[in-house]
């Protein structure tokens, strides 16, 4: 596979002395078609298998979840399979990989509607705050939506009458941070501001508009882009948030904003393998500049 080439090469550098420190797995790892072939556990366990010599190596490896594991697993099982973390039992979290860094992992599927099953369901699960909250969402903004689950899987055109642009963006496999992560957001980059260090930001589904489809990208994601534009640095006028990494719209794409850099990686699920061995990046980051280096399908790109 794609991510056993990169995981070898990798782990060939490791071996000498080259790195990578760290790996960010920006999740679509695994397909949602996987469980319909009865086969997520085997899919889910080869993508996993691929980072292990890695991790025996001692290199840090964090997943996030996006739409295709949330289809195969639901959020509490892939607590426990090592996704997210399972130290504080959620899927955003901040940590320090660096020297004046700090790299703040963030889930774009906080409020989603995206289960194992979910294009069976006729009404909603019980007991999912996260799930009732994006189906909420979801009626209130699609009239497409509007008749609930047992309608939106059963042949529905998603997107009649909607506006092209963001409007666009109320589909099923899409979701929302929701308002308790915005604000912990908020509080961690006042923080960051206060430690005087500078943040990358990852999550699944992208940010801004121009950085990947407008039908890819988070439901609240205006509320998201004010939070991260403006905690300024302590003693410059930029913003706390160097750059925004994410996943999700599998084409990739690039924008700035205020100052913060949004980088969509294309994703191997949708890479044609006739044409490319591999579809990853390696990144550099030093207090001058974040370099991207891409591997394969992914493109290169200096911020």
């Amino acid at each position: 596979s794609m991510l056993q080439v990169s995981c070898d090469a990798w782990l060939q550098s490791v071996e000498a002395s080259s790195g990578p420190k760290l790996i960010m797995n920006l999740a679509d790892l695994i397909d949602q078609g996987n469980i319909v072939r009865d086969e997520q556990e085997v899919a889910l366990q080869t993508t996993l298998d691929c980072f292990q010599p890695l991790v025996a190596k001692g290199v840090e490896v964090h997943h996030l979840i996006g739409n295709h594991e949330l289809y195969n697993f639901g959020p509490t099982d892939l607590l426990k399979r090592g996704f997210g973390c399972p130290r504080e039992g959620r899927f955003f979290y901040a940590f320090d990989p660096y020297p004046g860094w700090r790299f703040i992992v963030l889930n774009s599927m906080e409020n989603s509607v995206v289960r194992p099953g979910c294009m069976k369901f006729t009404e909603p699960p019980a007991d999912d705050p996260g799930y009732a909250a994006a189906r909420e969402i979801l009626m209130a903004n699609n009239p497409n939506m509007s008749g609930g689950e047992a309608k939106w899987y059963a042949g529905v055109n998603w997107l009649e009458g909607l506006q092209p642009g963001v409007g666009r963006r109320f589909l099923p496999y899409n979701g929302a941070l929701g308002a308790e992560q915005l604000e912990w957001l908020r509080t961690q980059l006042e923080k960051a501001r206060e430690d005087e260090v500078r943040v990358v930001a990852f999550t699944h589904i992208p940010a801004h508009p121009d950085s990947a489809a407008p039908s890819d990208i988070l439901w609240d994601y205006e509320a998201a882009l004010d939070v991260l534009a403006t905690t300024q640095c302590k003693h410059k006028s930029v913003p706390v948030v160097r750059a925004v990494f994410a996943g999700h719209h599998h084409l990739g794409g690039y924008c700035e904003d205020r100052g913060v850099f949004h980088v969509t990686f294309q994703a191997p699920l949708e890479t044609d393998p006739s044409k490319y061995k591999e579809c990853a990046a390696d990144v550099s980051i030093t207090s001058a500049a974040i370099q991207i280096k891409g591997r394969g399908a992914q493109f290169s790109l200096d911020i």
